[in-house]
């Protein structure tokens, strides 16, 4: 790998380390908690809670999955189908 494709490689992840820095502080004047949507499973025990955030979950992997299409060129990766080979 060459030193400027590391540098670029670098340069992103200060990029989205920056980006969620800036989330975490910023996330007490948004309107809504990440981490704490509508559709996040919570279930209180009297003595456990057992939480799995679903909704956040599913819009985190959107954003990361629009993030990692749009820096790959903006089209997602072509799918192959397998041919059959043999006497059938």
């Amino acid at each position: 790998m060459s030193v400027p494709a590391v540098a670029r490689i670098l340069m992103l992840a200060g990029a989205a380390l920056l980006a969620a820095g800036l989330l975490l502080l910023l996330s007490a004047r948004l309107p809504f908690r990440l981490g704490h949507l509508p559709g996040d499973i919570v279930i209180r025990g009297r003595n456990s809670t057992f939480y799995f955030p679903v909704v956040t979950c599913l819009l985190l992997s959107l954003a990361l999955s629009v993030l990692v299409c749009s820096s790959a060129g903006g089209e997602p990766p072509q799918r192959t189908t397998p041919t059959r080979s043999g006497g059938q």
